[in-house]
């Protein structure tokens, strides 16, 4: 699937929160992508948004949703839902979008370091979803 069947496909599930930037998510899912849907990459993460297991467990539960296993994260409604709200809660504790990317792709706790000792958070992952929103822009208005 390339990227813009991706976008338009994925597009529609990620109107459930209506406060965050839709199409900075739809970046993050098509970035995220490339990881591959079904594949568990080297730090545990699976799935369209990359979760790790216990991470996703925990927000299942916190939504109210009945988590049977790890396996639920091919399930890319799920994963999408759950990343979301993983994207949610992390734009929520760091107040940019920009932190919240980088706590989505390097730790919440490795963000939070950063900023206690007054150090630049590197933001590499973050223009990262940047350039492929400006890419997708580009290839949608054509």
């Amino acid at each position: 699937m390339n990227d813009v069947a991706l976008f338009a496909a994925v597009g529609t599930p990620l109107t459930a929160d209506e406060t965050l930037d839709r199409p900075a998510l739809e970046s993050h899912v098509v970035d995220q992508f490339r990881g591959g849907m079904t594949g568990v990459l080297i730090g545990g993460t699976m799935g369209l948004m990359q979760l790790q297991g216990a991470t996703a467990r925990g927000l299942a539960v916190e939504l109210g949703l009945q988590w049977t296993g790890d396996e639920l994260l091919f399930d890319p409604d799920v994963n999408i839902l759950l990343g979301c709200a993983y994207l949610r809660q992390l734009t929520d504790r760091f107040g940019d979008q920009d932190a919240a990317l980088a706590a989505y792709c390097s730790g919440p706790t490795f963000v939070e370091t950063r900023r206690d000792v007054n150090q630049r958070i590197p933001l590499g992952y973050s223009d990262r979803v940047w350039d492929v929103l400006t890419a997708l822009q580009g290839r949608m208005s054509v």
